[in-house]
């Protein structure tokens, strides 16, 4: 399963162009939500039965930006298997952190 909070105002916003940051969020405000309601896709992933396997939980409203969670469909590039597999990869590569996972037969 796969969640994001979508445009939430968070101190990670600090990071932005001068233009999108600041006390008052700049001109990014009208378009991100505050990290109360960014936190409701993460926590709906994680605690509503109803959500199936492999699912993507996010805004529901413009551009996925804002808005209370739904279930979304990832992008047609977040579905390809060898790019899946590649940032997997580079995931490992620039953490240090490598899994072995146990295969099942069928």
């Amino acid at each position: 399963m796969t969640a994001h909070p979508g445009g939430a105002r968070t101190e990670l916003n600090r990071h932005l162009p001068l233009p999108f940051r600041g006390p008052s969020w700049g001109l990014a405000r009208p378009i991100i939500h505050p990290a109360s309601i960014g936190a409701l896709s993460l926590a709906r992933a994680a605690a509503d039965p109803g959500i199936p396997g492999g699912a993507y939980v996010g805004p529901g409203g413009w551009h996925e930006f804002t808005g209370y969670p739904v279930l979304l469909q990832p992008s047609e590039r977040a579905r390809d298997p060898e790019l899946q597999c590649r940032l997997w990869q580079e995931s490992e590569r620039l953490t240090g952190v490598s899994y072995q996972f146990a295969t099942t037969a069928a």
